[in-house]
């Protein structure tokens, strides 16, 4: 860590582009300008820090979705381990119904027309 002591407009260079510019000072607290390239991004310390902390709460969320997706696909695949070598269900097996697919759309189904009375 660099420490320096500065005086009213009087600046810090980092790399090409970021200068540090002291602006005010007071008893307690020293304001600062930073300048920074377009593709830079400033944040106060306090602000880096939630944001740090929400990445990883969301990591973590994340990874446990992917666990219970990866159960509920599990669950799904289990009776095809059932299958015979040939692709085919065992003899004993019985036939299924349609489960509805995922976002709660169910299968078509082939319908026939409804007969009417009219002449």
């Amino acid at each position: 860590m660099l420490m320096v002591t500065r005086r009213i407009g009087e600046r810090i260079v980092i790399g090409e582009g970021v200068e540090i510019v002291i602006t005010e000072i007071h008893r307690q607290s020293v304001r600062v300008a930073v300048k920074a390239p377009p593709g830079h991004v400033i944040f106060r310390g306090e602000v880096w820090d939630k944001i740090a902390q929400a990445n990883r709460e969301a990591a973590e969320a994340a990874a446990q979705l992917d666990a219970a997706k990866m159960a509920v696909i599990d669950a799904i695949d289990a009776p095809a381990a059932a299958r015979t070598e040939d692709g085919g269900a065992p003899a004993d097996a019985k036939p299924q119904a349609a489960r509805p697919l995922r976002g709660g759309l169910k299968p078509l189904v082939a319908r026939t027309p409804k007969k009417t009375n009219d002449p």
